[in-house]
């Protein structure tokens, strides 16, 4: 119950079109970062969070890496599900993917204030829908 359009708008907006560092060189196409119960390879980076007030600071973090964008897709899906969380905030229970993308936000994601209207921006300017069908 993923939809495709807001997998591709998130590989968009957290690889930076797939200019980011994170993305080219680690193949981590989405931010999943690394908890201290993951075992694969990591990488530490600076990353820029955001306040609830919108106020950004810079931490350092560990990000999860891969040999190839498609462990990146196949592993973002498996941290989807294994996180309990993102089920609660209703990630699989939504019927568009405006409520998927805003899912994602309440269920942890990402921190910045305007990262809903940031991916339904990329899916609408992208004709991303298309994919859902």
């Amino acid at each position: 119950n993923l939809f495709p359009s807001v997998l591709i708008a998130q590989m968009i907006l957290e690889s930076a079109w797939g200019k980011s560092r994170l993305s080219w060189k680690y193949g981590n196409f989405f931010g999943v970062k690394a908890g201290p119960n993951y075992s694969g390879s990591t990488i530490e980076m600076k990353t820029g969070e955001q306040t609830k007030g919108g106020n950004t600071y810079f931490i350092y973090s560990k990000f999860r890496t891969y040999g190839n964008p498609a462990n990146s897709i196949i592993d973002r899906n498996e941290f989807l599900l294994e996180n309990k969380r993102y089920a609660t905030a209703g990630v699989f229970a939504a019927k568009t993917p405006e409520q998927q993308a805003e899912a994602l936000k309440k269920g942890g994601y990402a921190t910045a204030k305007n990262y809903v209207q940031t991916l339904n921006s990329i899916i609408s300017s992208n004709n991303l829908k298309k994919f859902d069908q």
